[in-house]
């Protein structure tokens, strides 16, 4: 008799749940990887750009914008759909940092899978303002938007009724 068939129902429910809230939490959070070559290679594959989330340990704004801002589910939900995030300490990655001449922390930026930088934010923001840096990011490198949300589609007219905007002749 295998470990799961031994469980009593309650029990089972409990660790179902909690494996289900797992996956929830995860959803909700940002899946930053820390290899900036790889994230590169993946946003050519993939038609994302790439976000680079720049702090240090010490840092109490990066710590703000982590805890809060980066921690918005919405957020972290967009984050994953349209980028792909990378998130480099500054102190362990120095030299990375300096070759962007990154002047204060925490610094987001979004980069075109060619490198280009397409937007910069610098310091700690509010939730409402890093979607709009988000946006502008977006925007700039072309990503379409409105291809990764769903909408629903006007019904098409049935043959031979008129169109709404068509007077009937």
């Amino acid at each position: 008799m295998d470990s799961m068939s031994r469980l009593s129902p309650t029990k089972m429910l409990w660790v179902v749940g909690i494996s289900t809230l797992a996956s929830v939490v995860h959803a909700d959070t940002v899946a930053w990887i820390s290899d900036v070559n790889a994230a590169r290679q993946q946003a050519q594959a993939t038609g994302k750009i790439v976000l680079v989330n720049i702090h240090a340990t010490w840092c109490m704004p990066c710590k703000k914008l982590q805890a809060t801002t980066l921690a918005d589910p919405v957020l972290a939900k967009e984050i994953n759909q349209y980028c792909v995030p990378v998130s480099l300490d500054a102190d362990q990655h120095a030299a990375q940092v300096q070759q962007w001449s990154i002047s204060g922390y925490p610094t987001q930026l979004f980069i075109a899978p060619d490198g280009q930088i397409l937007h910069t934010i610098v310091g700690y923001v509010s939730t409402a303002n890093y979607r709009a840096g988000l946006q502008k990011a977006i925007t700039a490198a072309g990503v379409s938007v409105a291809s990764n949300t769903s909408k629903k589609a006007s019904p098409s007219p049935t043959p031979g009724t008129p169109s709404p905007a068509t007077p009937p002749g």
